[in-house]
């Protein structure tokens, strides 16, 4: 059985990687004093394919599967979880 991640997840790995140390170190001392989240930064999220990436393309979603996800999930959280939380938990 081969457990390495094919080259489209390493892209995705890698995208969700930097997309989360670029949006999220700046941003997550602010979010936390004062109890919000701009939703900017969830639209960035979705336009960058990384909202709803096991929903099937004819709905609207990638159509990729749930790995993918927490492919996703697992590199937003190593940046900051509440802001991964907020962008996630939507999907």
């Amino acid at each position: 059985m081969d457990f390495e991640l094919s080259k489209e997840q390493k892209d995705i790995v890698k995208a969700a990687r930097e997309f989360a140390l670029g949006e999220f170190p700046e941003r997550a001392q602010e979010f936390d004093r004062e109890e919000k989240f701009d939703f900017e930064i969830w639209k960035k999220a979705c336009e960058l394919g990384f909202v709803g990436v096991f929903i099937d393309e004819k709905y609207g979603g990638a159509g990729m599967g749930f790995f993918e996800h927490c492919l996703i999930t697992e590199e937003f959280w190593s940046v900051d979880a509440g802001i991964a939380q907020s962008i996630l938990s939507t999907t």
